[in-house]
């Protein structure tokens, strides 16, 4: 297995609790197409194509999506931040990808 199967394969075993201090609320899986609610643990079909990726839904509208790039030999992360400006938004991405970077073993 190389290291980015590795990585979405951990990120799927052991689902990270939070990034920058925001309770991840729910899981959408699209290899096996199942949004997981943590609350409960219930689950709804995701009606979309399938493809490598998870999105961490987090508190306040916030996100995480991760997959691995279909070209290069690395993980790519996408962030929305939903916050009062610019720049604490900026700050809150920061602090989700290091967070992120820190789970799976980068710097």
């Amino acid at each position: 297995m190389n290291h980015m199967a590795e990585i979405m394969s951990g990120l799927r075993a052991k689902t990270p609790e939070s990034f920058a201090g925001l309770k991840v609320e729910s899981v959408e899986d699209f290899d096996c197409l199942k949004k997981t609610n943590l609350s409960d643990m219930s689950q709804e079909d995701i009606h979309l194509p399938r493809t490598n990726a998870l999105v961490f839904n987090l508190e306040q509208g916030n996100s995480l999506i991760v997959r691995p790039s279909g070209t290069e030999p690395k993980i790519k992360a996408y962030v929305t931040a939903v916050t009062e400006s610019e720049q604490k938004a900026n700050e809150l991405t920061d602090k989700i990808l290091k967070d992120f970077k820190h789970l799976i073993g980068e710097k």
